[in-house]
């Protein structure tokens, strides 16, 4: 039992830390609103939106910044990988500055997609040695031919149509075998060849790393062996590329491959792209079309096509709700995934 003399020095000092707690709780900043950037790399141009991460609300205005896009011959498409980069810092920049000053929030993720079968050569400094071959390129459609007839029946072509064809031009296979058979000096300066979604992810992180999803829908890799860390170049097509002559392939192209919805690194975007306004954001594999979760998510994959940008906030309220992240969804055909 406390003595009588105590009393008036509990009694003083609560008279003097209960008004200070009320005065914090009176003077507490508002909750910040938690914001998504939305980032869509696109044929024509690169563009940003923010979203509520709850409602799903757009938040100010979007941004796109258009590349050029060259075509030397009837039938090719080339971009510049130094436009996309440069390009989505002034979207992202864009987005972020049309936000209302009166609407308090914090960004909490970043969520890109960009188009696939954008094929990019880097030299041993990561820098690109020829504008991009993109998507739609048609070059490579005599490759395709000749990879079908040369190696028929080898199990990597099982993708097209159980081996019957047809395979598209717009595959890294062909081409990285175009490139092989016509610039000779540009395959020999290659330490890396990868995509628009890896150049990008690269940049941004530091890490050169391929999606499965991507590599096994598109790359002719076995998309449950090639996210493995044993053994050399798992699930990697290496009769395929033997029987073509470009057995070099396997070490060109990224040697790290991860699932869907894993970490790749958490990084300061500020140091990426000094006017962007987001930071600590972490990225996660995926495929073309992909998107990107920082470490206050996690991740869950949605069957939805992401070509509109509202799937991005609604995705993203589910990722809040759920500490769901599956390892591998395996082999997609269409464009249809909402991750990353």
């Amino acid at each position: 039992m406390r003595s009588a003399s105590t009393l008036p020095v509990i009694l003083a000092l609560l008279a003097v830390l209960l008004p200070s707690a009320l005065l914090v709780d009176a003077t507490a900043a508002p909750s910040l609103s938690r914001v998504v950037i939305g980032v869509d790399g696109g044929t024509e141009s690169i563009r940003a939106c923010c979203f509520d991460a709850e409602s799903g609300k757009v938040i100010g205005q979007p941004c796109a910044v258009p590349y050029d896009t060259h075509h030397p011959v009837a039938g090719w498409a080339e971009q510049d990988p130094a436009d996309w980069y440069q390009n989505l810092g002034q979207a992202v920049q864009g987005a972020v500055r049309s936000i209302p000053t009166d609407y308090p929030h914090e960004i909490c993720a970043l969520a890109m997609d960009t188009t696939c079968c954008s094929v990019v050569a880097l030299d041993a400094n990561d820098e690109p040695l020829r504008p991009s071959l993109l998507w739609m390129d048609q070059r490579s459609a005599p490759q395709t031919t000749e990879i079908m007839e040369r190696c028929k029946g080898d199990p990597a072509l099982s993708v097209n149509c159980g081996g019957e064809g047809p395979l598209s031009a717009e595959w890294m296979t062909p081409k990285a075998l175009w490139i092989r058979q016509n610039e000779p000096a540009v395959w020999e300066a290659a330490a890396t060849i990868c995509e628009y979604q890896d150049y990008l992810n690269y940049k941004l992180t530091g890490v050169m790393c391929a999606s499965s999803c991507n590599a096994a829908s598109r790359w002719h890799w076995d998309g449950d062996q090639c996210i493995m860390t044993t053994g050399k170049h798992p699930g990697r097509p290496l009769s395929l590329y033997e029987t073509l002559g470009i057995p070099e392939l396997a070490e060109k192209l990224p040697q790290k491959c991860l699932a869907l919805g894993i970490a790749r690194r958490r990084t300061d975007v500020k140091s990426c792209e000094p006017s962007w306004s987001t930071s600590g954001c972490s990225y996660y594999t995926g495929r073309s079309r992909r998107l990107c979760w920082n470490d206050w998510s996690r991740m869950h994959i949605s069957r939805s096509t992401l070509s509109h940008y509202r799937v991005f906030a609604s995705t993203l309220r589910r990722v809040f709700e759920t500490n769901h992240c599956p390892r591998h969804m395996g082999c997609l055909q269409r464009r249809t995934i909402a991750w990353y």
